[in-house]
Protein backbone atom coordinates (compact mmCIF):
# COMPACT_ATOMS: atom_id res chain seq x y z
CA UNK A 1 0.00 0.00 0.00
CA UNK A 2 2.87 2.36 0.79
CA UNK A 3 4.19 1.91 -2.74
CA UNK A 4 0.75 2.77 -4.16
CA UNK A 5 0.61 5.97 -2.10
CA UNK A 6 4.18 6.98 -2.99
CA UNK A 7 3.61 6.43 -6.70
CA UNK A 8 0.52 8.65 -6.54
CA UNK A 9 -2.18 6.06 -7.19
CA UNK A 10 -4.32 7.54 -4.40
CA UNK A 11 -4.16 9.49 -1.15
CA UNK A 12 -5.83 8.59 2.13
CA UNK A 13 -7.66 10.64 4.74
CA UNK A 14 -9.27 9.78 8.05
CA UNK A 15 -12.94 8.87 7.74
CA UNK A 16 -13.74 8.18 11.39
CA UNK A 17 -13.96 5.42 13.94
CA UNK A 18 -17.28 3.64 14.31
CA UNK A 19 -16.34 1.13 17.00
CA UNK A 20 -19.49 -0.96 16.76
CA UNK A 21 -19.34 -1.05 12.96
CA UNK A 22 -15.64 -1.93 12.93
CA UNK A 23 -16.16 -4.79 15.40
CA UNK A 24 -19.09 -6.10 13.37
CA UNK A 25 -17.14 -5.97 10.11
CA UNK A 26 -14.10 -7.56 11.74
CA UNK A 27 -16.22 -10.49 12.90
CA UNK A 28 -17.80 -10.77 9.45
CA UNK A 29 -14.38 -10.67 7.76
CA UNK A 30 -12.97 -13.29 10.14
CA UNK A 31 -15.93 -15.64 9.67
CA UNK A 32 -15.90 -15.25 5.88
CA UNK A 33 -12.16 -15.76 5.46
CA UNK A 34 -12.09 -18.58 8.02
CA UNK A 35 -14.93 -20.36 6.23
CA UNK A 36 -12.96 -20.24 2.97
CA UNK A 37 -9.86 -21.58 4.72
CA UNK A 38 -11.80 -24.36 6.42
CA UNK A 39 -13.18 -25.51 3.09
CA UNK A 40 -10.08 -24.98 0.95
CA UNK A 41 -7.16 -25.72 3.26
CA UNK A 42 -8.54 -27.72 6.20
CA UNK A 43 -10.83 -29.97 4.18
CA UNK A 44 -10.11 -30.01 0.45
CA UNK A 45 -6.33 -29.76 0.79
CA UNK A 46 -6.07 -32.34 3.57
CA UNK A 47 -8.47 -34.84 2.00
CA UNK A 48 -6.81 -34.51 -1.41
CA UNK A 49 -3.42 -35.18 0.16
CA UNK A 50 -4.72 -38.28 1.94
CA UNK A 51 -6.05 -39.64 -1.35
CA UNK A 52 -3.15 -38.71 -3.64
CA UNK A 53 -0.20 -38.48 -1.24
CA UNK A 54 0.91 -35.31 -3.07
CA UNK A 55 1.11 -31.92 -1.38
CA UNK A 56 1.66 -30.27 -4.77
CA UNK A 57 -1.55 -31.74 -6.18
CA UNK A 58 -3.41 -30.83 -2.98
CA UNK A 59 -2.26 -27.22 -3.23
CA UNK A 60 -3.14 -27.08 -6.93
CA UNK A 61 -6.67 -28.42 -6.45
CA UNK A 62 -7.45 -26.27 -3.40
CA UNK A 63 -6.04 -23.21 -5.20
CA UNK A 64 -8.23 -23.80 -8.25
CA UNK A 65 -11.30 -24.13 -6.04
CA UNK A 66 -10.31 -21.03 -4.02
CA UNK A 67 -9.94 -19.02 -7.22
CA UNK A 68 -13.29 -20.23 -8.56
CA UNK A 69 -14.97 -18.94 -5.38
CA UNK A 70 -14.01 -15.41 -6.45
CA UNK A 71 -15.09 -15.51 -10.08
CA UNK A 72 -18.26 -13.57 -9.26
CA UNK A 73 -16.30 -10.68 -7.71
CA UNK A 74 -16.81 -7.33 -9.39
CA UNK A 75 -14.26 -5.86 -11.81
CA UNK A 76 -12.22 -9.07 -11.88
CA UNK A 77 -9.22 -8.83 -14.20
CA UNK A 78 -6.80 -11.43 -15.54
CA UNK A 79 -4.06 -10.16 -13.23
CA UNK A 80 -6.41 -10.20 -10.26
CA UNK A 81 -7.25 -13.82 -11.08
CA UNK A 82 -3.54 -14.69 -11.14
CA UNK A 83 -3.05 -12.98 -7.78
CA UNK A 84 -5.98 -14.87 -6.26
CA UNK A 85 -4.34 -18.10 -7.38
CA UNK A 86 -1.05 -16.96 -5.86
CA UNK A 87 -2.89 -16.27 -2.60
CA UNK A 88 -4.19 -19.84 -2.68
CA UNK A 89 -0.68 -21.16 -3.22
CA UNK A 90 0.67 -19.02 -0.36
CA UNK A 91 -2.00 -20.23 2.07
CA UNK A 92 -1.46 -23.83 0.94
CA UNK A 93 2.29 -23.54 1.49
CA UNK A 94 1.65 -22.24 5.00
CA UNK A 95 -0.21 -25.48 5.73
CA UNK A 96 2.33 -27.74 4.03
CA UNK A 97 5.73 -26.22 4.80
CA UNK A 98 4.95 -24.59 8.17
CA UNK A 99 2.30 -27.04 9.39
CA UNK A 100 0.13 -24.04 10.24
CA UNK A 101 -3.50 -23.83 9.13
CA UNK A 102 -3.77 -20.98 11.62
CA UNK A 103 -1.23 -18.99 9.63
CA UNK A 104 -3.44 -19.36 6.56
CA UNK A 105 -6.42 -18.19 8.64
CA UNK A 106 -4.44 -15.21 9.98
CA UNK A 107 -2.97 -14.15 6.64
CA UNK A 108 -6.35 -14.29 4.93
CA UNK A 109 -8.31 -12.46 7.65
CA UNK A 110 -5.66 -9.79 8.28
CA UNK A 111 -5.30 -9.05 4.57
CA UNK A 112 -9.04 -8.57 4.10
CA UNK A 113 -9.39 -6.48 7.27
CA UNK A 114 -6.40 -4.26 6.49
CA UNK A 115 -7.53 -3.46 2.96
CA UNK A 116 -11.26 -3.04 3.53
CA UNK A 117 -11.56 -1.74 7.10
CA UNK A 118 -8.28 -0.09 8.02
CA UNK A 119 -7.59 1.67 4.71
CA UNK A 120 -11.04 1.62 3.09
CA UNK A 121 -9.73 0.28 -0.23
CA UNK A 122 -11.46 -2.22 -2.51
CA UNK A 123 -10.81 -5.75 -1.31
CA UNK A 124 -11.33 -8.21 -4.14
CA UNK A 125 -13.55 -5.52 -5.64
CA UNK A 126 -15.69 -4.96 -2.52
CA UNK A 127 -15.75 -2.10 -0.01
CA UNK A 128 -17.25 -1.47 3.43
CA UNK A 129 -18.89 1.70 4.85
CA UNK A 130 -17.12 1.22 8.20
CA UNK A 131 -13.56 2.03 7.10
CA UNK A 132 -11.22 4.01 9.36
CA UNK A 133 -9.37 5.62 6.45
CA UNK A 134 -10.49 6.10 2.88
CA UNK A 135 -9.52 7.60 -0.44
CA UNK A 136 -9.40 11.39 -0.03
CA UNK A 137 -12.69 12.93 -1.21
CA UNK A 138 -12.42 14.78 -4.50
CA UNK A 139 -9.54 12.62 -5.73
CA UNK A 140 -9.65 9.81 -8.28
CA UNK A 141 -7.45 6.74 -7.81
CA UNK A 142 -5.16 5.96 -10.73
CA UNK A 143 -4.20 2.49 -11.99
CA UNK A 144 -0.47 1.99 -11.64
CA UNK A 145 2.08 -0.67 -10.75
CA UNK A 146 0.84 -1.09 -7.16
CA UNK A 147 -2.89 -0.39 -7.47
CA UNK A 148 -6.00 -1.32 -9.43
CA UNK A 149 -8.80 1.21 -8.78
CA UNK A 150 -11.50 -1.41 -9.24
CA UNK A 151 -10.13 -4.54 -7.59
CA UNK A 152 -7.73 -2.92 -5.15
CA UNK A 153 -4.11 -3.61 -4.32
CA UNK A 154 -4.48 -7.35 -4.89
CA UNK A 155 -5.31 -6.66 -8.53
CA UNK A 156 -1.92 -5.02 -9.15
CA UNK A 157 1.43 -6.19 -10.51
CA UNK A 158 3.02 -5.22 -7.19
CA UNK A 159 0.78 -7.71 -5.40
CA UNK A 160 1.98 -10.47 -7.73
CA UNK A 161 5.60 -9.68 -6.89
CA UNK A 162 4.88 -9.65 -3.15
CA UNK A 163 2.91 -12.90 -3.30
CA UNK A 164 5.64 -14.73 -5.22
CA UNK A 165 8.19 -13.45 -2.70
CA UNK A 166 5.89 -14.57 0.13
CA UNK A 167 5.62 -18.07 -1.34
CA UNK A 168 9.41 -18.26 -1.64
CA UNK A 169 9.81 -17.08 1.96
CA UNK A 170 7.35 -19.64 3.32
CA UNK A 171 9.08 -22.41 1.36
CA UNK A 172 12.48 -21.33 2.69
CA UNK A 173 11.24 -21.13 6.27
CA UNK A 174 9.67 -24.56 5.95
CA UNK A 175 12.93 -26.07 4.69
CA UNK A 176 14.87 -24.31 7.44
CA UNK A 177 12.57 -25.36 10.27
CA UNK A 178 11.81 -28.80 8.91
CA UNK A 179 8.16 -28.74 9.99
CA UNK A 180 6.18 -31.89 9.15
CA UNK A 181 2.52 -31.43 8.16
CA UNK A 182 -0.01 -32.74 10.64
CA UNK A 183 -2.74 -34.99 9.27
CA UNK A 184 -5.85 -33.21 10.54
CA UNK A 185 -8.02 -36.20 9.69
CA UNK A 186 -6.03 -38.89 11.47
CA UNK A 187 -7.48 -40.31 14.68
CA UNK A 188 -6.17 -38.65 17.82
CA UNK A 189 -3.27 -40.59 19.25
CA UNK A 190 -3.06 -42.82 16.18
CA UNK A 191 0.20 -44.61 15.56
CA UNK A 192 -0.58 -47.21 12.91
CA UNK A 193 1.02 -47.27 9.47
CA UNK A 194 -1.97 -45.56 7.94
CA UNK A 195 -2.45 -43.12 10.81
CA UNK A 196 -5.25 -45.10 12.43
CA UNK A 197 -3.41 -46.72 15.32
CA UNK A 198 -3.18 -50.41 14.43
CA UNK A 199 -1.88 -52.82 11.82
CA UNK A 200 -5.22 -52.83 10.05
CA UNK A 201 -5.76 -49.09 10.50
CA UNK A 202 -8.38 -49.46 13.23
CA UNK A 203 -6.33 -49.27 16.41
CA UNK A 204 -6.30 -52.97 17.33
CA UNK A 205 -6.53 -56.49 15.98
CA UNK A 206 -10.31 -56.45 16.20
CA UNK A 207 -10.58 -53.11 14.38
CA UNK A 208 -12.20 -51.34 17.35
CA UNK A 209 -9.21 -49.41 18.61
CA UNK A 210 -8.75 -51.66 21.71
CA UNK A 211 -5.80 -54.06 21.94
CA UNK A 212 -6.70 -57.73 22.30
CA UNK A 213 -6.51 -58.93 25.90
CA UNK A 214 -3.79 -61.40 26.81
CA UNK A 215 -5.11 -64.97 27.30
CA UNK A 216 -5.83 -65.96 30.89
CA UNK A 217 -4.45 -69.46 31.64
CA UNK A 218 -6.91 -69.96 34.49
CA UNK A 219 -9.95 -69.14 32.40
CA UNK A 220 -12.20 -72.13 31.53
CA UNK A 221 -11.80 -73.53 28.04
CA UNK A 222 -13.79 -75.97 25.97
CA UNK A 223 -11.33 -78.74 26.90
CA UNK A 224 -11.39 -78.38 30.68
CA UNK A 225 -15.15 -77.82 30.73
CA UNK A 226 -15.62 -81.15 28.90
CA UNK A 227 -13.77 -82.97 31.71
CA UNK A 228 -16.60 -82.18 34.08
Amino acid sequence: MLVAVLEGSFSLSLVGVNVAGIIAVFLAVFVQSSAEELVCRCYLYERTFRVTGSHVFAIALSTVFFTLLHLANSVLTALALVNLALCGVLFGLAVWKLDSPWMAFGLHASWNFTQAVLFGLPNSGGTTPFAIFGVTPGTTPVARFAYDPGFGIEGSAMAAVVLVAGCALVWWLGERWGARPTDLWADAGADGPDGAGGPDGAGGPDGLGVPAAAPNPSAPTAENIAIF
